[in-house]
Order: C-alpha cells, then sequence, then structure tokens
C-alpha cells in the first residue's frame, strides 16, 4: 500500500465519523427536549450508521461512543428524551445502543471489504496464472520492486535461481539506483546503475549485465517498467528477466569459430599464392636445365620441390 493510500483510507475514516460530531454538536447547543425518540437522536443514530459503514469497525465504535457520551451527558443535565436519559439504566441501554449498531454496521463494512478483497486477490491469482505457467516456460524470472520503501515485493524462483540466491539474501542485498550492486559483476555496475536512474524519467530500460552466482558468472537480460505517481516520482519498477548465459557462450564459440575459419582462409591464400610462385620457379629451372649443369638443375628442382610438399 503506497502512501497516498494510505492517507485516503485515513482521510476517509476521519471524514467518516464527521456526521456524528455535528449532531452531536448540534443537540448539545439546542439541548432539544422531546417525549420520545426525537429527530436529533435518530440523526444521531443514523450518524453512528455512516461511520461504521464508511469507517469500519473502528470508526463505528468510536462514532457510537461519542454519542454515548451525549446520552450521558443528557442524563446528568436533564436533557433528551427520557425513555433514553430519564433514569441511568435508560442511559446505560442508550449509550449500548449506539456503540452497538457503531460496531454492527463497522462489523459488516469490514465483512464486505474483507471478501471484496479476497475476490479481488483470488481474480488476480486466477489472472496471473497463466503468465507464471509461460514465465515458467521460458525459464522468465521477475521481481517488482516498492521504490517508496526500497525494498522488492516480489520475487520469482527463477529470478532468485539465476542470482543462485536465497530470498532472504536477495531483499538483504538487492539495490536499486545508488546502491552497492554488489550481486552484480564488478565491471558490469557503472552502467546497471546508469540504467536504473533512467527510470525516474519514466523510461523502460533494457539491458544486459552480468551477476556474481556462487556456481559461475551468469549473463542476465532484463526490460524493467518503471511506475510514476501523479507529481511524476518513481514509486514501483517491474523487471521481467532471463538467463541468457548460453546464448552468450554460443555467441562466443561461434566468434572463436568464425575467427579460426577466417585465419584458416587467409593461411590457405596464402599457401596457394605461393605454390603459384613456385610452379613458375619449376618451370623456369626446367627451361634451364637446357643452358647448365644438369646437376645444379637438379639440386635447385628438388629444392623448390621440398618447398611445394611444405606448403
Amino acid at each position: 500500500m503506497t502512501i497516498i493510500e494510505r492517507w485516503s483510507g485515513a482521510i476517509k475514516a476521519t471524514l467518516s465519523i464527521l456526521p456524528t460530531l455535528i449532531v452531536v454538536s448540534l443537540i448539545e447547543a439546542n439541548h432539544l427536549e422531546t417525549p420520545w425518540l426525537p429527530v436529533p437522536f435518530l440523526n444521531l443514530l443514523v450518524a453512528v450508521g455512516v461511520a461504521g459503514y464508511f469507517g469500519g469497525r473502528l470508526m463505528g465504535v468510536l462514532a457510537g461512543l461519542v454519542a454515548a457520551g451525549l446520552v450521558f451527558h443528557g442524563y446528568l443535565e436533564g436533557f433528551g428524551p427520557r425513555p433514553m436519559t430519564g433514569t441511568l439504566f435508560q442511559a446505560s441501554m442508550g449509550m449500548l445502543l449506539y456503540v452497538v449498531v457503531g460496531f454492527l454496521v463497522g462489523r459488516q463494512r469490514d465483512s464486505l471489504s474483507y471478501y471484496h478483497k479476497k475476490d479481488m486477490e483470488q481474480q488476480r491469482e486466477e489472472q496471473e496464472e497463466p503468465l507464471l505457467l509461460a514465465s515458467k516456460l521460458i525459464n522468465l524470472g521477475y521481481y517488482i520492486w516498492d521504490m517508496e520503501n526500497d525494498e522488492p515485493i516480489e520475487v520469482s524462483d527463477q529470478h532468485l535461481k539465476t542470482y543462485g540466491v536465497t530470498r532472504e539474501e536477495f531483499l538483504a542485498k538487492a539495490s536499486t539506483a545508488g546502491g552497492s550492486f554488489e550481486m552484480v559483476h564488478p565491471d558490469d555496475r557503472a552502467k546497471v546503475d546508469a540504467w536504473c536512474r533512467k527510470l525516474e524519467d519514466g523510461k523502460i530500460v533494457e539491458m544486459e549485465y552480468r551477476v556474481l552466482n556462487p556456481n559461475g558468472i551468469r549473463w542476465i537480460r532484463a526490460i524493467v517498467r518503471p511506475y510514476l505517481d501523479d507529481a511524476g516520482k518513481l514509486v514501483k519498477q517491474i523487471c521481467a528477466s532471463l538467463d541468457i548465459t548460453a546464448q552468450k557462450s554460443t555467441e562466443e564459440f561461434l566468434i572463436r569459430s568464425q575467427t579460426l575459419e577466417s585465419v584458416g582462409r587467409l593461411t590457405a591464400g596464402i599457401a596457394h599464392d605461393f605454390n603459384n610462385i613456385l610452379a613458375v620457379i619449376l618451370g623456369n629451372l626446367e627451361l634451364m636445365s637446357e643452358l647448365r649443369a644438369k646437376e645444379d638443375v637438379t639440386a635447385m628442382s628438388e629444392a623448390a620441390i621440398a618447398c611445394l610438399l611444405y606448403t
């Protein structure tokens, strides 16, 4: 629950008791007396019910206690309906009436809120179940981060597996912008910090970085979506992560293979060109055999053939 939601709930609860305070103030100011339950005290009963309906059990009981205080004051001062304030017993019953009404209406409201919240959570779980199954199928991890309290709200098992830590270790070591990022490879910490700072501008960020898994360095590809409040302040971020260590290993293998293939092609090209040169030399040696001693030509021919064999 965010700070705005907490303040909204507190304001709503405070306003729920306001009608009770207004009615009590009007009755106290006028000291109205009627033989049976008068309109002001009936209005007071309605106001207590309103407090319980909108503010829940706590505010309903509080409004009931305020109304009970007025009834007891009416008993002491001798005003109000006689069946409610005439004797101490009648005043006690009247006080109990207001408190019970506030309690019952408030409890009913809390029950409705509880079951409504439970139904909403069940619907959310049913809607999220296909996504959870899909994430498990492709080994997709995720986390939800509460920026106001600077702590993770939820972390998936796959995300924890990629980091090689328990949930408690992740909660203790995880960082956001300006943090230590101790689980991230030292060479990538500055980049991750810069990416996290972009989230404050409301931009979706994609990143690749290494983490220090106890079983070895792992590569992660992550996409993070920020959520800003009405004032433009970052209040929450949701991240989806994928372990791409195998992909990175394959890419490195392909790069090495391509490098070796290029070197092989270059070497083969050089050897081919050298063989062409030696073929010309052999041809010239055959022509020279007619002009020089046979032994000299034979020695040079053998040397040229040896070069051909070695290339």
